[in-house]
């Protein structure tokens, strides 16, 4: 015997020998031959079941389709053909249908269980095609409690960062059945309250994700909801409850915004160091962020400087004679998005610089004959503190012949009298 070792196949290898007749004087050698047999398998096994006897139990009211046992069978033939094994439910023993069993030998529920009858025995069969096993199955049915689901926590309390986008992932809740084989047969929903509960969606496993954009600028600080476990298995649909706290995390999406494009303020020129510039309207920027927290600057440089509450002051030295007012932008900035607006300050002068006559000496001629009221001359002086409320006098010196405009600087003749010159000087 032989067998060939890739195919397994076995053969018989058998030997003939054949001598023809021969004369006294003629002897031949022999002839030999190999003939090959080969042995061809049969479906003659029958598939035999690993177990005699199988047992499982199930609980009243379990749903339909939950598997409850495997069981195998093994079949010796060569050809796997041969060893093609199906599994059914001999029907004579489960005449209600109450079971099923898929060909590769998973028993399962067919139709929901009653408490009554207690026990189901029935009998499997493994069929090859031609041969077959039988083996013993008995199902205990469990009474099942009429108990309301369990979450594994009283509250729960989640957080998720804003965002403009949806089905962003929350959190999950966890709840299991009484007993656990019902677990399959809970649903979860959001029962409360509306105004938050539109926001968000609850899928089978008990995952919270957002239905909606969670703006953290146009909501509370937080969210409630009530999600409920329902076990669609028990006949009165028993139900748990459980809170469910969501606290939508600001993040740095919004930048600080002024609540004017200008703002206009005015200092005096003597104002000291540390002096707060009174603006209108005051400095302020606004950021919808919560936690934002805004620092503010000042630029170009000046003798100014702004605080993180957006208060300018002054920080030096300021002359009205050397520049009149500032033109600044303040900035606004989050740590991430900034604005800016213009800053306008005039200073207010004061009366700190003396007047100044245009040039040092005056002469005027004038006839001996002039009569009062003529015109002598003109005198003019300036002031660098802008003021136009310069005032002109003649201290001494006129002997009483001449007048001075107090507003104009023009000098004119008062007196009849004829003017007498002494060294070109009346």
């Amino acid at each position: 015997m032989h067998i060939q070792g890739f195919k397994g196949i076995i053969y018989y290898i058998i030997i003939f020998t054949c001598q023809p007749r021969v004369t006294f004087f003629q002897i031949p050698p022999p002839l030999l031959q190999k003939v090959y047999i080969r042995v061809n398998d049969t479906n003659d096994m029958a598939p035999v079941f690993d177990s005699r006897a199988y047992s499982a139990f199930v609980y009243e009211r379990s749903p339909p389709g939950l598997p409850l046992i495997i069981v195998t069978a093994t079949d010796d033939d060569f050809y796997p053909e041969f060893r093609n094994i199906t599994y059914k439910i001999d029907s004579l023993s489960d005449p209600g249908g109450v079971f099923g069993m898929y060909p590769n030998g998973t028993l399962f529920l067919n139709k929901m269980l009653n408490a009554t009858p207690a026990v189901y025995n029935m009998k499997v069969v493994a069929d090859d095609g031609v041969n077959n096993d039988t083996a013993d199955l008995r199902i205990n049915v469990v009474p099942a409690m009429d108990t309301a689901p369990v979450f594994n926590a009283t509250m729960y309390t989640f957080e998720v960062d804003e965002s403009n986008t949806t089905g962003v992932f929350v959190g999950r809740v966890f709840a299991r059945a009484v007993p656990r084989e019902f677990n399959d047969g809970i649903e979860f929903n959001i029962s409360c309250c509306m105004e938050s509960a539109h926001m968000f969606m609850i899928v089978k496993n008990g995952s919270i994700y957002s239905r909606l954009p969670l703006d953290r600028e146009n909501m509370t600080d937080s969210l409630t909801l009530t999600v409920s476990a329902l076990d669609t298995t028990a006949v009165q649909g028993r139900k748990a409850n459980v809170e469910v706290k969501i606290t939508v995390k600001d993040i740095n999406d919004n930048p600080p915004m002024f609540v004017s494009t200008s703002f206009t303020g005015k200092v005096s020129e003597d104002a000291g160091i540390g002096t707060t510039v009174h603006m209108i309207p005051p400095v302020k920027a606004v950021d919808k962020d919560k936690e934002a927290e805004l620092t503010y600057r000042l630029s170009p440089s000046s003798p100014f400087d702004v605080t993180s509450g957006g208060v300018i002051t002054v920080t030096g030295a300021l002359d009205r004679e050397s520049q009149r007012d500032y033109n600044l932008t303040v900035t606004a900035s989050d740590g991430v998005f900034s604005s800016t607006a213009n800053v306008y300050i005039e200073l207010i002068d004061i009366n700190d610089q003396f007047p100044s006559f245009s040039q040092l000496n005056y002469y005027f001629n004038v006839y001996e004959n002039a009569t009062q009221g003529d015109k002598v001359g003109q005198v003019n002086a300036t002031d660098w503190d802008g003021s136009d409320e310069l005032m002109y006098f003649i201290e001494i010196g006129d002997g009483g012949k001449f007048y001075i405009n107090r507003r104009t600087g023009q000098v004119f003749v008062i007196s009849n009298k004829r003017f007498q010159i002494i060294d070109g000087i009346p």
